[in-house]
């Protein structure tokens, strides 16, 4: 007779013991897996805190293939020929590298919605003030676009074109000045990028969907302005402003990320939950830290008119990626498009905003109607009362307001400073020059003085924020001890100290500005320390002065008068 396997009393005891063993087996890899992805993403970010130039950070391209000729097509595995072009030359994989526009048209194996149309029939002279041409993607593939530029001469977002004009047309240009510099982060097909240049601003314009750069470098063309990335291919002198463009998507850190398209070739987004189901596709694409390119491309020092930011809920990683550029100082406009729904991560976004300086001018519609003006007034009040305190700022009506719509938020940078002239700049230096002598052991960048340049070109842009006057003082135990001083006006000096009490170590004293006296107060400097500092496994003090008040009675005055 035989018996069924599995139905005795002792094989049903070894069935459990093995499927026993096996959870174990797996619930101890999933814990080692998980160990492993903690360090390596913590790693990852303090590496990020500490990064100063592109030079430490390492960009891994994802080679990309020519797609089909409809859109269906498009998913992982998309156009390598963009980057074959000379878009990208990857001589050195630890630099960010511009689009090379003259590369990208003349790449017959480019995917293009607009293979059966000649580039004429897809212009459009706008209707804007100043006028310019740009250039679309064919009806089938943008109708939304296509309705509104082609037929209007406008874009549909026509309230927040007029505040770009509005800002613009506000800064003086100078043909023997630099000129502004405006970042566009979440380009698409480039109308606010075109509509700053044609204001003659200088522009900078980031967006990860590679199909976006053959409409824009056509653009360009149409319009005979400089491309960046052909200017800088070809070893070219810079003639007028120029326009670069990045192949990128911006994040917290560096890494490859899958980039959700969907029916709007505009909506793309990391966030696969904000497209509809049916009509998604995805690519990986790669990603880089903004903070990584302004130090490569020297833009702490360089005055930025306005930033734009709109990457369809991408924008906390977007900021956590550009602190050191944020609290520099130079960005004097922010627009953002505020469309994340979580309420946590707006506050955290709103209070990383204003702590940078920023306050808030106006709150519009997506289109760039004023919305629920009677509140404006309300928000800055509401984000100085709860600064550095999570809890106290997603209590409030306004931030559970900002949650639950979507909406765009203009910020004026409160502390912004002009840029000094460049005769005063090198009288001493500049912080890009010591940054670089420090990575490549320059005579003000000897590890005896400044243990690690790459920590302080991050920390210091921020003091001289809230500064007059820093003074960062450091000596190794067996070296001279040295002092480098700023006054936050882009020139700095560096002497040798003869008795400065130090053994060894740093010391920074900030001479504070006068309207930021709110650092001196013992709460203000506890929520310092308890939102910044607490990763840091060495003990931290705040040493406080305390001031308490003593009833004098008549005969402790008669003590003191016998005394004297």
């Amino acid at each position: 007779m035989k018996r069924r396997s599995g139905n005795t009393p002792a094989q049903k005891k070894q069935t459990r013991k093995r499927n026993a063993s096996t959870a174990r087996i797996f619930l101890f890899s999933l814990i080692l897996t998980a160990v492993g992805f903690s360090a390596l993403s913590f790693k990852a970010l303090k590496n990020l805190g500490q990064t100063n130039a592109a030079d430490d950070v390492t960009f891994h391209r994802v080679p990309l293939r020519t797609s089909p000729q409809q859109f269906e097509g498009m998913n992982t595995k998309t156009n390598n020929a963009l980057h074959k072009s000379g878009s990208h030359r990857r001589n050195n994989p630890s630099i960010s590298h511009p689009v090379n526009c003259n590369g990208v048209l003349k790449d017959s194996t480019l995917w293009d919605p607009n293979r059966e149309f000649t580039r004429n029939a897809t212009k459009r002279w706008t209707i804007t003030d100043p006028p310019f041409w740009i250039s679309l993607h064919a009806e089938w593939f943008d109708s939304m676009r296509w309705a509104s530029i082609m037929n209007k001469g406008e874009y549909y977002e026509t309230g927040v074109t007029s505040i770009f004009h509005q800002i613009l047309s506000s800064y003086p240009l100078s043909s023997s000045s630099t000129r502004p510099l405006v970042l566009d982060i979440g380009m698409n097909i480039g109308w606010f990028s075109l509509y700053s240049r044609a204001h003659g601003h200088e522009v900078a314009a980031f967006e990860p969907n590679p199909v976006m750069f053959l409409r824009m470098c056509e653009s360009l063309e149409h319009n005979n302005w400089n491309s960046y990335g052909d200017i800088k291919e070809n070893n070219q002198s810079i003639d007028g402003p120029w326009v670069s463009l990045w192949q990128y998507g911006l994040g917290a850190q560096p890494g490859v990320f899958n980039l959700t398209l969907g029916k709007n070739p505009g909506g793309s987004s990391f966030h696969a939950d904000r497209l509809a189901k049916k009509f998604r596709k995805t690519m990986e694409v790669q990603v880089t830290t903004l903070d990584a390119v302004a130090i490569q491309e020297g833009w702490l020092n360089r005055q930025i008119s306005l930033m734009k930011v709109d990457v369809e809920g991408f924008e906390p990683f977007v900021f956590r990626g550009g602190k050191r550029l944020l609290y520099e100082g130079q960005v004097e406009n922010l627009f953002v498009e505020n469309s994340v729904n979580n309420l946590t991560e707006v506050g955290e976004v709103m209070d990383f905003i204003y702590g940078a300086g920023f306050r808030i001018k106006g709150i519009y519609t997506v289109n760039g109607d004023p919305y629920h003006e009677e509140w404006w007034p309300t928000f800055n009040p509401t984000l100085e009362k709860g600064h550095g305190s999570r809890e106290n700022i997603i209590e409030s009506d306004q931030l559970k307001f900002l949650a639950k719509v979507t909406c765009n938020i203009w910020w004026i940078n409160s502390k912004f400073r002009k840029r000094p002239t460049s005769s005063t700049s090198q009288q001493s230096g500049n912080h890009r020059q010591v940054r670089d002598q420090g990575l490549h052991g320059g005579s003000h960048g000897r590890r005896g003085q400044f243990h690690d340049w790459t920590i302080w070109s991050g920390i210091l842009p921020g003091l001289l924020g809230v500064a007059d006057n820093v003074e960062v003082t450091s000596k190794k135990k067996e070296d001279d001890c040295h002092k480098w001083s700023s006054k936050a006006q882009g020139s700095f000096t560096v002497t040798k100290v003869e008795d400065s009490g130090l053994g060894r170590g740093t010391r920074i004293v900030l001479h504070l500005k006068e309207d930021m006296s709110e650092y001196l107060e013992a709460r203000r400097s506890k929520d310092l320390k308890k939102k910044h500092l607490e990763f840091i496994g060495f003990p931290i003090k705040l040493y406080m002065e305390k001031t308490t008040e003593k009833e004098v009675t008549d005969d402790d005055n008669d003590d003191d008068d016998n005394e004297e």
